[in-house]
C-alpha cells in the first residue's frame, strides 16, 4: 500500500499544467454527460403497483416494446394510434413525466402528461403508447455497436410487431407520433428506410401521418457541440466501467452533418408523397441550458456558457414555414406540469388538430371514405329476395370455377369422366359440382398459381362468365361488401372500385376520361367543388398507383357491340378494359377487343352446392322448420333438385312452398314454375293496386283461379316480351325493344315506365337509371323460357300464328308464323330445348299433348338420330299424364341406348336424368352383353330411381369384373344410398380384383357422410397390396373436410413408407385439413429431422394458412440444423408463410449462402416469390443469378420471374441469364420473362435470339413465350414461322400456336402454317387446324385443306376441322357436293351424341343444325347426291332402331340399307 501511495505522488509530481487541464476537462465532461444524460441514476422512488402496471420503466438498453396508456375507452371504438417516442439515454417514464423541483421524489406530485386527465382529452377515439427503445449511450461489455440503420430497425420491426400482434390491427390504420429530441432522428430514420414498397415495413410507414418533433436536432448545431464536448467525458467513464459508447450521438456530431442533411432531404420528400403524405410539426426550445452549471452550482454567470441545445435552425424542417417555441430550456420541452401550462396547450392544439386533419384524410382518403361509405352504402349493396326480403350476405353463396387460366387451356373432359351429361339441363344451367381441382373460392382469386408450363402466375386479370340468375350481380355486391367490411383483398389494394359498364352507354358528352368516369360513377351526389377534386385525385392514383387499385367491370356483354364504333367511348372503354388489376364480369357472349393485357385466369359462377342448398333452408326462419320436408321432397324430384342449385330458383321455392298441399307437390318442372307464377302474382297484384268492383284487392281476396283475370294484360306482354327474345335470341332488353314489343303485344293500356319495375319476373340491371337508359332481363332465362312456351301454346290452342318481331334488322318488323311451322323450323335448336320441355308440360296440364307429340315424330327428322331423342325424352319428362306413344317411345329409346353401346361404346342417353325409368330397366333384362358400358353411363347421371339403384347393387356380384367396376363406380355420389346397399359397395373392399377395390375406394370417398367402421375400412386400404389402391385411399380420405385425429395419426405414419406417392399422398391428406390440433403439428415439426419423412413433413406444414407461434418458432430452429436435410424441410415448410417475422427472413436469408445446393434453392424459393422483401434480402436474391452451380441460378430466375413487378436492373439480370452456358439456366430464364406482359424491345429482341437455341427446350420456351404476345415484329414473325420446320414436335406444336394467336398474318407465313396440316404428328395438325381458325378469313386453298382433315385419322383432328370449317358457311354447304360429303356426314354423326347436332330435310334443303344456327342448303339432284351420303353415313342398325322415322327409312330403303 505504501508503494502504491509513493507512486501515485512520483506520478503528480510528473504531470505538467497541460496535461491536469485535460484530466480536470475529460472529469468535467464525464460529470456534464452523467448528469445530462443519465437521469436515471438519480434516486427514484419507489413506485405504487398501479405506477408499475401503468408506466413501468426498463432498462435502456432492452429491446423495443409500446406501453399502451390505459384509457376508459374500449379499444374497437378508436381508430388512431398515438406513440411517443423518447430521446437518448432515457425511458419513457422520466422523458414525459414532469417532477416538482420543489418535491421531485413525491411521485403524487408527478405529472404525465399522455395520461388520462392532459392528452387523452384532447384527442377522442384515439389509443396511446409510450415506445420504449434501446437508447442507452453505454453498451455492455462485449456488444458489437449497433449503427444508427440499426436502431433504425429495431424500432420498425418492435412497434410492428407490437401493433400487429394479434392481427386484429388494421393494416392503414394511422399513427401519430409524438418524438422527443434524438429520438425523432430514429424515427424519420426508421421511416425513410421503410419507404419502400419492397420492404416488410411499408405497411407502417404508409400508417405513419403525422409526427410532432420536440426539439429535434435535424441541424446538429449547437448539440453538435455539446456531443462533441460530452463524448470525451463518456469515453472516460465507459473506461472506468469496462463497457463502451453507442455510435447515438454520431447521429448528430459534425461529422455526420452531410447524412443528416441527406436524411432530412429523404424524409421532406415522403412528407410530401402525394399519395401517402406525413403531416410534420416542429417546437423549438427557447430557454437556454447551461452544462457547467450543473457540474458547479456555484459557478459565476460569466463562467455559466448558457445556450440553446437545440435552437430553432436545427429544429426546423424546410417543409415547416412557422415553427413553435416553448418557453423552456431542453430537458423541458417534453415535460408538462398542468393542463393550464401555456406551453402544453399549444403541443397538444397541434397534435389535436394533426388528428383532425389525418381523420378528414388526404383527397384521395377522402374519395376512398366517401365510395366506401356513401357510394356503397346498404341499399347499394342489398339483395333482396323475391318476397321482398333482404338477403343476409352470408348466405351469398359464390362458388367459382376455372375455365382456363393464363399458359393453361381449358381442363378438358375425358369421355370417360363420371361427369353429367352436357345436354343436361343441369349442365346447361352450370349447376353442377366441379372437380375439385377447378373450384376457386372467392378471396382465393388472386393467390399465385401454377401454370401449365410449370411455372406459377400470380393473376391480376379475371374474367368472370356467368349465366342470368346464377349470381353476378350478387357476386360484385359480395365482393365489394367483403373488401369493405372484412378486409377481403385489402392486403394487395388500397381500393376497389365497382363499375357497371352498362352506364357509360348513356354518356356520350364530348371526350371521356377516368375524371369524368369517378366523377359520374362516385360523386355525382357532390354539387359542390370538391367532387371533382375527388375524382381529380381518384384519377390521379388510378394511374399513379394503378397496381393498388382493383376495377370490378361488369357486364362486358352489354358493351360488346361498342367494338365496331370509332368514338371516343369506345376508346375509353378499351382504356378501362386493358387496366393491369381488374375482375370482368360478363355473360358467356361477351367478348373483349382484341390488342388488351391478356386474361390471367378465366373463372365462371356456377350454382349451389348440395350442402349450401341444405344451409340455404337451415338459415331461413320460415324453410327451417320444414327444411327436412324439403330436402325430402327434392331428393324424390331430380329434376327440381338440379333447379334449385340455381339461387334464384331456390328462393321461388322457398317463397312457393306454403302454398303447396301436403302430399300434393308438383311432380315436373312446369308444375313447379306454374306454382311459383301463381304466388308472383299474387305479390304483384298488390303491388300494381289492382282492384276489384273499383276496390283494391287484398292477398285474402286473391285465389289460384282469380289471379290471372286481375293480371291478364301483363300476363300477355309477359308472353310477347319472353317470346321475342327467345325468337331473337336477346335477353337482354332495351328500351326500344321493350317499346317495340309494348306496342306489338299490349292490350289495355299498361303503362311499363309504371308497370315493369313492379314485375317479380324482371330485373333491371340498374335501377338508379332513367327509364331511357334501363335494360331489362328476366330473372333467370328459364323464366322467360316458360313465358314464352305459354304464348306458344296459347296460339297453339286458338290455332292462329305466332307473331314473330326480328329485332335484330334496320327497321323492326313482324313476320306471322303458324306454329306447327315454327315446331318444324326450331324443334332442334338447342336454344329452344328447354322451351319445347315447357309447352310439353302446359300442354299436358291442358289435356292437349298428343297433337304436339305427334308433330314432332313427324317430318323434318333427324338423319343422325340423337338430337330427336333427346328432345322426345325431355317433352316426356314434363308428361306426367296418359300418352297414347309412350311406351312404344320407351322401347325405342332402349333400342337407341343399345346401338349407342355397340357404335359409340357408351349410352349417353342413358347419362341424362329425363332417360325414362322403363327404358333403363329395359336395357339391365336385354342389354346384358353390354352392361359394364351402360353402367359407366349412367355414373355420370346426377341421380337415379330406387328401383334402377337396386338393379345396379345387383351387379355388385357380378361375376365379369368390368361389370362390378362399372356398378361399384355407378353408385358414386350418391347422396341417398340405404345402409344395405352403402354396406354392399363397402364389401368391395375386399374384392380379389384392384380395379374393383379403387372403384369402391373412390366411391366411398366422393360420399358425403360415412359411418366410423366403413371410413375405418377406406383407411386400412392404406396397406393394400396395390399401389394404386394405396394412392386412391389416401385422395378418398383428403375428400373429407375434417378426419378423427386417429386417421391423422394413421396418415403421419404413412411419412415413412418406402412408396414415394404414399408418402406424398399421406402429407397431402394433412395438408387438405385448414387447421390442424397443434398437438399433431408438433408430431409433424418432429418428422423435420427424419430423413424419410421429412418432405411430408414440410409439405404439410407448408400448407397450414396459419401456424401458432410455438410450431413456428420451432421450425426456424431447425435452420440452425447441422444436416443439411432438416434444414431444407424447415425452409420448404416456412415457404408459403405470407408474412414472416424480420428475424426469421433474416435466418431464412442466412441459408443462400449455404454450401448445399438444395439448401440455396429452397431458400430461394421461399424468398424469392414473397411480394414484399426488404431490399438487402432481395439483392441477396438477386445474386444467386451469378451463383456457380446452375440448379441455383435457374431457382432464382425462376423465383425473381414470378414476382409482379420487377425493377428495370433486375429484369436485365434476368435478361442476362439467356446466355447461361446452361440450357436450364436459359429455359428459366426465358419463361420468366415470357410472363411478363411488357417488356423493353431489346430484351424482347434476346428471347427471339433463342428461337436459334441448340436446345429444343429453349426453342420451345422462346416460342411459346412469344406467341403469347398480341402483336409481333416482322422480323419475330419470320422467327417464329422458322420453328414450324423444327425437328422437335412440341416445338412445331408451339410455333403453331403461336402465330394462330396473331390476329392477322402475311400471306407467306399463313401458307407455311396450312403446310402443317399435312404433319405426320396429330397434336401439331390438331393445333394448326385450332390456328387456321382464330383467322377471320382464309384463301380457299387453305379451306380446301383444312376439308381434307376430314378424313384423317384421329378423331379430335376431325372434329377440330369440322368445327373450325362451320365458321366459313358458304364453304361448308359446298362440302355436301364434294367428296368430303359422307366424311363430314359421319363427323357430324359422332360428334351428335354429345352435342346438339341434328341433320335433316326440310322444304327442299338440307339443313344442319348445330349451337351457331342452322344451314340450309338447297339439294341440288345434280351436285348432291343424298341417298349416297346417308346411306354411306350411318350403319345399316340405325334403320330398325328410328321405327317411325319416316323420313330416314324413304331415304336409305332405295340404296339397299
Amino acid at each position: 500500500m505504501a508503494q502504491q501511495t509513493m507512486d501515485s505522488v512520483n506520478l503528480s509530481q510528473d504531470m505538467s499544467p497541460t496535461q491536469w487541464a485535460t484530466i480536470l476537462c475529460v472529469l468535467a465532461g464525464a460529470i456534464c454527460s452523467y448528469l445530462l444524460f443519465y437521469p436515471s441514476a438519480c434516486p427514484k422512488p419507489a413506485l405504487s403497483p398501479a405506477e408499475h402496471t401503468l408506466d413501468p420503466t426498463p432498462s435502456a438498453q432492452a429491446g423495443v416494446r409500446l406501453i399502451q396508456v390505459k384509457l376508459d375507452r374500449d379499444d374497437a371504438d378508436t381508430d388512431i394510434d398515438i406513440i411517443a417516442i423518447h430521446g437518448l439515454d432515457t425511458t419513457s417514464r422520466d422523458t414525459w413525466t414532469w417532477k416538482s423541483p420543489q418535491d421531485p421524489k413525491n411521485k403524487e406530485k408527478w405529472v404525465n402528461w399522455l395520461h388520462p386527465g392532459m392528452l387523452p382529452e384532447c384527442v377522442d377515439w384515439a389509443r396511446i403508447f409510450m415506445c420504449d427503445w434501446p437508447a442507452g449511450l453505454l453498451e455492455p461489455p462485449g456488444s458489437v455497436k449497433k449503427t444508427i440503420e440499426e436502431y433504425a430497425l429495431l424500432l420498425l420491426e418492435g412497434i410492428q410487431r407490437e401493433l400487429f400482434k394479434d392481427g386484429a390491427r388494421r393494416q392503414d390504420r394511422p399513427i401519430v407520433f409524438i418524438a422527443s429530441c434524438l429520438g425523432g432522428i430514429i424515427l424519420t430514420k426508421a421511416l425513410v428506410r421503410a419507404d419502400d414498397k419492397r420492404s416488410g415495413y411499408y405497411s407502417l410507414r404508409k400508417a405513419a401521418r403525422g409526427i410532432v418533433f420536440l426539439a429535434t436536432p435535424f441541424r446538429g448545431t449547437s448539440f453538435q457541440d455539446v456531443a462533441a464536448w460530452a463524448e470525451p467525458g463518456l469515453k472516460a467513464q465507459a473506461l472506468i466501467q469496462g463497457r463502451g459508447v453507442s455510435k447515438l450521438l454520431d447521429s448528430v456530431k459534425g461529422s455526420s452533418t452531410f447524412d443528416l442533411e441527406e436524411l432530412v432531404r429523404q424524409f421532406t420528400q415522403l412528407c410530401q408523397d402525394k399519395h401517402n403524405p406525413c403531416e410534420v410539426f416542429n417546437f423549438y426550445e427557447c430557454k437556454t441550458t447551461s452544462l457547467p452549471l450543473k457540474v458547479f452550482p456555484w459557478l459565476p454567470a460569466l463562467f455559466r456558457h448558457e445556450k440553446q441545445l437545440v435552437d430553432r435552425a436545427s429544429a426546423t424542417l424546410d417543409i415547416i414555414p412557422d415553427p413553435l417555441p416553448l418557453d423552456r430550456r431542453h430537458s423541458l420541452t417534453n415535460k408538462f406540469s398542468s393542463p393550464e401550462c401555456a406551453d402544453y396547450k399549444r403541443v397538444a392544439e397541434k397534435i389535436r388538430q394533426m388528428v383532425r386533419t389525418i381523420r378528414a384524410g388526404t383527397l384521395l382518403e377522402q374519395a376512398d371514405a366517401w365510395i366506401r361509405n356513401k357510394h356503397y352504402n346498404t341499399e347499394k349493396l342489398r339483395i333482396e329476395r323475391l318476397s321482398g326480403n333482404l338477403l343476409s350476405m352470408d348466405q351469398c353463396y359464390i362458388n367459382l370455377a376455372i375455365v382456363e387460366q393464363s399458359g393453361q387451356d381449358a381442363v378438358p373432359s375425358n369421355e370417360g369422366d363420371a361427369k353429367s351429361s352436357p345436354f343436361s339441363l343441369f349442365a346447361r344451367q352450370k349447376v353442377e359440382t366441379p372437380d375439385k381441382t377447378i373450384q376457386v373460392e372467392l378471396p382465393t382469386i388472386f393467390n399465385q398459381r401454377q401454370s401449365r408450363d410449370g411455372g406459377t402466375i400470380r393473376p391480376r386479370r379475371i374474367l368472370i362468365q356467368g349465366r342470368a340468375g346464377v349470381g353476378k350481380t350478387t357476386l360484385c355486391k359480395k365482393m365489394v361488401h367483403d373488401f369493405i367490411h372484412h378486409g377481403t383483398w385489402t392486403g394487395l389494394f388500397d381500393r376497389l372500385l365497382w363499375v357497371p359498364l352498362r352506364t357509360l352507354k348513356q354518356r356520350r358528352d364530348g371526350p371521356y376520361n377516368f375524371g369524368k368516369l369517378f366523377r359520374n360513377e362516385y360523386f355525382g351526389q357532390r354539387k359542390d367543388e370538391d367532387g371533382q377534386r375527388l375524382a381529380d385525385a381518384l384519377w390521379d392514383a388510378a394511374l399513379q398507383s394503378s397496381d393498388r387499385t382493383l376495377f370490378i367491370l361488369d357486364g362486358l356483354d352489354e358493351v360488346s357491340e361498342e367494338w365496331n364504333r370509332d368514338d371516343d367511348m369506345s376508346r375509353f372503354l378499351e382504356t378501362l378494359l386493358d387496366q393491369p388489376n381488374a375482375i370482368i364480369t360478363s355473360r358467356p357472349s361477351g367478348i373483349l377487343p382484341a390488342g388488351l393485357r391478356p386474361v390471367d385466369l378465366k373463372l365462371e359462377t356456377i350454382g349451389f352446392y348440395p350442402d349450401q342448398v341444405k344451409a340455404y333452408l337451415d338459415a331461413d326462419p320460415n324453410m327451417k322448420p320444414r327444411a327436412n320436408e324439403v330436402q325430402s321432397f327434392l331428393q324424390e324430384h331430380w329434376l327440381i333438385q338440379d333447379l334449385v342449385r340455381i339461387p334464384i330458383q331456390l328462393d321461388a321455392l322457398c317463397y312457393t312452398w306454403d302454398d303447396f298441399g301436403h302430399g300434393a307437390e308438383p311432380d315436373t318442372m312446369t308444375g313447379i314454375y306454374q306454382a311459383i307464377e301463381q304466388k308472383l302474382w299474387k305479390k304483384d297484384a298488390i303491388i300494381l293496386e289492382k282492384k276489384q268492383d273499383g276496390e283494391l284487392v287484398t292477398p285474402f281476396h286473391i285465389g289460384t283461379s282469380d289471379v290471372g283475370e286481375l293480371v291478364e294484360d301483363e300476363i300477355y306482354f309477359l308472353q310477347g316480351l319472353a317470346f321475342t327474345g327467345l325468337h331473337n335470341d336477346v335477353i337482354d332488353f332495351t328500351p326500344l325493344h321493350l317499346n317495340a314489343i309494348y306496342r306489338q303485344f299490349k292490350r289495355r293500356s299498361i303503362l311499363l315506365r309504371k308497370t315493369l319495375p313492379k314485375l317479380s319476373f324482371l330485373r333491371t340491371s340498374d335501377p338508379a337509371s332513367n327509364f331511357e337508359h334501363r335494360n331489362y332481363h328476366f330473372i333467370h332465362l328459364t323464366f322467360q323460357e316458360y313465358f314464352a312456351a305459354q304464348y306458344f301454346v296459347r296460339q297453339w290452342k286458338a290455332k292462329e300464328s305466332l307473331q314473330c318481331l326480328e329485332l335484330k334488322s334496320k327497321k323492326i318488323h313482324q313476320n306471322q308464323i303458324p306454329p306447327t311451322r315454327f315446331l318444324q323450323k326450331q324443334k332442334y335448336s338447342a336454344r329452344y330445348d328447354v322451351f319445347w320441355r315447357f309447352v310439353a308440360g302446359l300442354l299436358d296440364k291442358t289435356g292437349n299433348v298428343e297433337p304436339f307429340i305427334d308433330m314432332i315424330e313427324n317430318e323434318p327428322l333427324d338423319l343422325l338420330g340423337p338430337t330427336h331423342q333427346r328432345l322426345v325424352m325431355h317433352c316426356l319428362s314434363e308428361i306426367s299424364g296418359d300418352l297414347r306413344l309412350r311406351a312404344d317411345i320407351q322401347q325405342r329409346l332402349s333400342k337407341w341406348l343399345l346401338f349407342e353401346c355397340w357404335f359409340y361404346h357408351s349410352a349417353e342417353i342413358a347419362s341424362e336424368v329425363e332417360c325414362p325409368e322403363q327404358a333403363l330397366s329395359t336395357l339391365f333384362s336385354e342389354g346384358s352383353d353390354r352392361i359394364d358400358v351402360i353402367l359407366r353411363s349412367l355414373s355420370r347421371r346426377a341421380t337415379l330411381p330406387p328401383s334402377i339403384i337396386a338393379q345396379v347393387a345387383a351387379r355388385l356380384e357380378d361375376k365379369e369384373v368390368l361389370v362390378r367396376q362399372a356398378a361399384v363406380r355407378a353408385l358414386s355420389h350418391r347422396s341417398t344410398l340405404s345402409e344395405e346397399i352403402l354396406a354392399a359397395v363397402a364389401a368391395r373392399l375386399e374384392d380379389k380384383e384392384r380395379y374393383v377395390r379403387e372403384a369402391t375406394v373412390e366411391a366411398l370417398g366422393s360420399q358425403s357422410t360415412l359411418p366410423e367402421e366403413i371410413l375405418a375400412a377406406v383407411a386400412a386400404r392404406l396397406k393394400d397390396n396395390d399401389r394404386t389402391v394405396r394412392e386412391v385411399a389416401v385422395d378418398a380420405l383428403i375428400s373429407r373436410s375434417t378426419l378423427p385425429e386417429s386417421i391423422l395419426a394413421i396418415m403421419i405414419e404413412q411419412f415413412k413408407d418406402k412408396e414415394w406417392f404414399i408418402n406424398w399422398a399421406a402429407s397431402k391428406t394433412l395438408s387438405s385439413q385448414s387447421i390442424l390440433p397443434e398437438e399433431i403439428l408438433t408430431v409433424v415439426v418432429m418428422h423435420l429431422k427424419e430423413q424419410s419423412a421429412q418432405q411430408a413433413a414440410a409439405r404439410v406444414l407448408e400448407s397450414q394458412l396459419i401456424l401458432p407461434e410455438k410450431i413456428l418458432a420451432a421450425i426456424a430452429a431447425q435452420l440452425n440444423d447441422k444436416k443439411k436435410d432438416v434444414r431444407w424441410a424447415a425452409i420448404t415448410a416456412l415457404g408459403s408463410r405470407s408474412i414472416l417475422p424480420e428475424d426469421i427472413l433474416a435466418a431464412v436469408a442466412v441459408q443462400l449462402k449455404d454450401k448445399e445446393e438444395s439448401i440455396q434453392r429452397a431458400a430461394i424459393n421461399t424468398l424469392g416469390s414473397r411480394s414484399i422483401l426488404p431490399e438487402e434480402i432481395l439483392a441477396a436474391v438477386v445474386a444467386q443469378l451469378k451463383d456457380k452451380k446452375e440448379f441455383v441460378r435457374e431457382a432464382a430466375v425462376e423465383a425473381l420471374g414470378s414476382r409482379s413487378t420487377l425493377p428495370e436492373e433486375i429484369l436485365e439480370a434476368i435478361a442476362a441469364r439467356l446466355e447461361d452456358e446452361k440450357r436450364y439456366v436459359r429455359e428459366a430464364a426465358v419463361k420468366a420473362l415470357g410472363r411478363r406482359s411488357t417488356l423493353p424491345e431489346e430484351i424482347l429482341a434476346a428471347v427471339a435470339a433463342r428461337l436459334k437455341d441448340n436446345e429444343e427446350e429453349v426453342r420451345w420456351a422462346a416460342t411459346k413465350a412469344l406467341g403469347s404476345r398480341s402483336t409481333l415484329s416482322e422480323e419475330t414473325l419470320a422467327a417464329v414461322a422458322a420453328q414450324l420446320e423444327d425437328r422437335t414436335t412440341y416445338v412445331r406444336q408451339t410455333a403453331v400456336r403461336a402465330l394462330g394467336s396473331q390476329s392477322t398474318l402475311p400471306e407467306e407465313i399463313l401458307v407455311a402454317v396450312a403446310a402443317r396440316l399435312e404433319d405426320k404428328q396429330r397434336y401439331v395438325r390438331e393445333a394448326t387446324v385450332e390456328a387456321l381458325r382464330s383467322q377471320s378469313t382464309l384463301p380457299e386453298e387453305i379451306l380446301a385443306a383444312v376439308a381434307a382433315r376430314l378424313e384423317d385419322e384421329e378423331k379430335r383432328v376431325r372434329w377440330a376441322a369440322e368445327d373450325m370449317l362451320r365458321r366459313h358457311k358458304s364453304f361448308y354447304c359446298s362440302l355436301l357436293s364434294s367428296p368430303h360429303a359422307i366424311f363430314l356426314y359421319k363427323t357430324v354423326l359422332r360428334r351428335s351424341f354429345k352435342e346438339q347436332l341434328s341433320w335433316y330435310i326440310d322444304d327442299s334443303h338440307f339443313c344442319i343444325n348445330m349451337p351457331e344456327g342452322i344451314m340450309m342448303i338447297p339439294i341440288d339432284s345434280q351436285h348432291i347426291d343424298v341417298r349416297a351420303i346417308i346411306s354411306e353415313g350411318p350403319p345399316s342398325e340405325l334403320l330398325s332402331i328410328c321405327g317411325s322415322c319416316s323420313e330416314l327409312a324413304r331415304i336409305i330403303k332405295p340404296c339397299g340399307g
